[in-house]
């Protein structure tokens, strides 16, 4: 990892985590989709543990924010999403668009890698999601979805998503949308 990666990445994660600190009462939910990862050794995408925690606003009644996070082949952290309620439905305008792309390519038969759209969800002003197809192979379009806080940081925090799991994952974001999740009660544990 060169220079200016790390400066990246220690960037991210100190705007990630002062981002949350505004957040409170984590929630893990069942996410029901998993992303993947590109595996250069053995050049496939790698469907990887995917987890989903929810964070409740600054009073702790509503839903602030989801956390997504796609385990890494070095552990750590993870690569993350941060969608927001309030914002979620520009999410799943762009994983609309993918599908409509996917089914173009398809029916086409062309490899195509492009953006789709960038999303600046606002409790942390200088992360941006950023949504794009990509082919791994003819028929193979993967929904990509990383954050970063500029375009030289792109490409660290890459997850693909095959068509299933974009689906799935746009259902995610459709029940954090409608506030069909809910924060648990840890109270009771103390």
């Amino acid at each position: 990892m060169n220079m200016s990666n790390r400066a990246a990445l220690a960037l991210t994660v100190i705007i990630a985590l002062s981002g949350c600190s505004s957040f409170d009462n984590p929630t893990r939910v069942n996410a029901g989709f998993k992303g993947s990862l590109y595996n250069s050794v053995s050049n496939s995408f790698d469907e990887r543990m995917t987890t989903a925690t929810i964070y409740g606003d600054v009073k702790g009644n509503d839903i602030g924010m989801a956390e997504v996070r796609v385990d890494s082949y070095s552990g750590g952290l993870g690569k993350p999403l941060y969608p927001t309620p309030a914002k979620a439905q520009l999410h799943i305008n762009a994983i609309n668009k993918y599908l409509k792309w996917d089914t173009l390519a398809s029916q086409r038969k062309e490899m195509v890698t492009k953006d789709i759209v960038r999303i600046d969800d606002g409790y942390m002003s200088s992360t941006k999601h950023y949504y794009g197809i990509h082919s791994g192979n003819v028929g193979d379009n993967y929904l990509t979805a990383e954050i970063a806080t500029a375009d030289f940081s792109r490409g660290y925090h890459l997850i693909y998503f095959n068509r299933n799991n974009a689906v799935k994952y746009k259902a995610f974001l459709i029940r954090l949308r409608d506030g069909e999740m809910s924060l648990s009660n840890n109270g009771v544990y103390n």
